[in-house]
């Protein structure tokens, strides 16, 4: 039977859980992998945010926050496994959250819904506002999203956006859409 090879070390890593970086962002570990020209193990990894996919050198990615780095969440390590998701959906977009779910076989939505039906999308609201950290515990902190101003068009929460003209604000897609069960 196939095992495939991963160093005591990486054990900590889990993969296919949501990790956060100390910076605040939500990732996915897919995979950790050796490079061939070093032989040097490296975390794959994916933004929920972005979708970018990164890798990093797994001391990298388990190392303490560097005392001179600024440190919004209060994390001990770079990247920390999220046990809690309580509130934590809303940092993933409709269109992420949905497309990940039609790629498992336990998906509870099967046939039921998906990204690429928009006929089921009745409303589609723009949402500019701030993400904003409520520190529970050492070992938890919720995220949440303070709107600011609700529209009906990109364009107009951009215009909104920029007339405020805050750095502290974005913009998130809120999707609503009918679902059969």
């Amino acid at each position: 039977m196939f095992k495939p090879y991963v160093a005591s070390f990486s054990e900590q890593i889990r993969v296919a859980n949501i990790y956060r970086h100390f910076k605040g962002g939500y990732y996915i570990v897919h995979s950790v992998a050796k490079t061939e020209e070093t032989g040097e193990e490296v975390v794959v990894y994916q933004s929920l945010e972005t979708g970018q996919i990164w890798t990093r050198p797994v001391s990298s990615f388990n190392e303490r926050v560097p005392a001179d780095k600024e440190n919004p969440t209060g994390q001990f390590h770079r990247f920390e496994r999220v046990v809690e998701f309580e509130n934590q959906l809303s940092l993933i977009s409709t269109e992420n959250l949905v497309a990940e779910l039609e790629k498992r076989n336990d998906n509870p939505f099967a046939g039921v819904m998906s990204v690429t039906d928009n006929s089921k999308v009745w409303r589609t609201d723009y949402l500019v506002g701030k993400y904003v950290d409520h520190f529970i515990d050492s070992e938890n902190t919720v995220r949440d999203f303070e709107i600011e101003t609700s529209h009906f068009t990109l364009e107009d929460a951009l215009k909104r956006l920029e007339k405020l003209g805050r750095s502290d604000l974005t913009i998130v897609k809120k999707v609503f859409m009918d679902v059969d069960f």
